[in-house]
């Protein structure tokens, strides 16, 4: 029988560091799960849920609003995760 693991309560905070660790290290799971201290199986089931891929490129691009080096995820994507959150590129501003 297989044992329940313990219960990861994903807070707005741990799913932010997870995006941010996770871009930082091109999507690599195992380096994700070290710096979060988290059990693999369980960063590599919520990232998939999130819709987080491994990264394709192996050398960070530029990105195209504010220049930062980031992992993208293939050719259409030169806009940094950041950056695709701010309210600027979502066109909240007024």
């Amino acid at each position: 029988m297989k044992r329940p693991g313990k219960r990861i309560e994903w807070t707005d905070a741990l799913e932010t560091r997870l995006i941010m660790f996770w871009d930082e290290c091109g999507g690599e799971v195992r380096l994700v799960a070290m710096k979060l201290n988290l059990p693999l199986s369980k960063v590599k089931d919520h990232a998939k849920s999130m819709g987080l891929r491994k990264h394709s490129s192996k050398t960070p691009k530029k990105c195209l609003c504010c220049d930062k080096k980031f992992f993208s995820s293939g050719a259409h994507n030169r806009i940094c995760s950041d950056c695709t959150k701010s309210e600027l590129f979502r066109g909240n501003v007024a």
